[in-house]
Order: structure tokens, then sequence, then C-alpha cells
């Protein structure tokens, strides 16, 4: 089948005047794979197939104008409704963006304040990990020179006891 204009091959893939690439695409192979014979044993489907690949081989050979030459040129056959339409569409593209990009950097903040808190976290694990350490050295000298005293206690009291011996 032979399209003469952009609309009607987009009206083959059932998509509107203000449809976008993605969308042709997107239409394109749903399209394929419900008329494809293949998928469709018993039931003649070729006559769609054959249509939709047409359509989408003529909007690959014929391109949309982007939005910005469409608004400064007025096109023939385009309604002004068509051209809002498409800037409508523009706009919501470009809030879409805008939109994703705040949520990427708000998840970038979050993991960020996530990352510093568990990094104070693991400091001070660490620095009272390093405390108990020194008061454990501290108690082992204590607990050493207690046992130093009473040793040598033990021994001044043996030295007394020879010496009132003698």
């Amino acid at each position: 089948m032979d399209f003469k204009t952009r609309r009607e091959a987009l009206e083959a893939l059932l998509l509107p005047p203000s449809a976008d690439e993605e969308e042709v695409k997107t239409a394109y192979r749903e399209l394929l794979k419900k008329y494809h014979p293949d998928q469709n044993p018993g039931v003649d489907t070729r006559e769609e197939y054959d249509r939709v690949v047409s359509a989408y081989s003529y909007l690959a050979a014929h391109p949309a104008l982007p939005v910005g030459k469409i608004i400064g040129n007025a096109s023939p056959g385009r309604s002004n409704a068509v051209r809002q339409q498409e800037i409508q569409l523009q706009r919501r593209r470009e809030y879409r963006a805008k939109q994703k990009e705040r949520e990427l950097a708000r998840e970038k903040e979050e993991k960020r304040k996530r990352k510093e808190a568990h990094d104070e976290a693991e400091r001070r694990f660490w620095e009272e990990a390093k405390r108990k350490e020194e008061e454990y050295n501290d108690a082992m000298e204590k607990i050493a020179a207690i046992r130093t005293a009473r040793a040598i206690e033990a021994a001044l009291d043996v030295f007394r006891e020879r010496e009132e011996e003698s």
C-alpha cells in the first residue's frame, strides 16, 4: 500500500498525528506481532501485516520535522491544533526529563547521606573500640601492679619471719 502523507501512515499504525519516533517504533513492533502470519495460523492477516510494514517504511523514509522547525514554519496541511499538540508533547517530554533529573539528583543526595551516616557510625565504632582497648590495657596494668605489690608483700613477710626466727 502506498501512503501519500505522514498522517495516513500514522493512522495505519493507529497513532495520533503528533506521535513521536519512539511511539511509532513501539506501535510498529506491537502491530507486527499482532498481525504476523506465524502468530495467526489459519487466519489471513497478510494484508494488515503488509499495511503495517508499508506504513513504517513510509515513516522511516519521511521523518517528522522537529517541533522547533514546525513552529517556525506554517507548513501546509498542518493545523494549528496539531502544532499545539506537538508543542505540548515536547513540553511534557522536557518536564519529564527535568523530573527524572531531579529524581536522580535526589537519589544521589540520599545515597551520599547514607554513606556519610555509615562512615560516621563506623568512625564512632572504631573510636569506642579504641577507647575500650585503652581501658582494658589500663586495667591489665593495674592488675599487674597489684600482683607485683602482693608478691613484694609476700616476700617481705617471708623475710620478716626469717628475721624474727633468727
